[in-house]
């Protein structure tokens, strides 16, 4: 569950996103108005071009699980699992322009902290794109 701070302060990724790496700095804010969709913006406040759509991986996969290295949740500041959430980037891909969420690489937030991390689950059996519509 999103908590108010991290939604008013905003999160800092230390290494940036993959491809995004000068980018630090982002909000997370509701789509239009909606406090119940499980979709939120995450706009850069480095770049005012660049935002994203993230939803919880949780929402869209109901058995999506995953291990985080303990160095991982150490890096953003995570002292219980209790202060992580779970996000992953929202994407238009293919020429059918399908709405697919990255399973494989989530984004990794401390709700304490406000650091996220971007990681990469080598081995895991989770997609890149996770086509939303199919839910495959």
């Amino acid at each position: 569950m999103m908590n108010d701070k991290i939604m008013d302060q905003g999160i800092t990724f230390e290494k940036g996103l993959y491809g995004l790496e000068h980018l630090k700095r982002y909000q997370l804010v509701d789509c239009e108005d909606d406090l119940e969709s499980p979709f939120k913006m995450m706009h850069s406040l480095d770049d005012s071009k660049v935002s994203f759509i993230v939803v919880s991986p949780h929402e869209i996969h109901e058995d999506y699980d995953i291990e985080i290295e303990d160095f991982e949740l150490e890096s953003i500041g995570v002292q219980d699992e209790s202060d992580v959430l779970v996000m992953s980037i929202v994407s238009f891909s293919g020429k059918d322009r399908t709405l697919s969420a990255n399973l494989k690489s989530p984004l990794i937030l401390s709700m304490s902290s406000n650091k996220g991390r971007q990681i990469i689950l080598n081995d895991s059996p989770y997609p890149v794109h996770f086509d939303l519509k199919a839910g495959s």
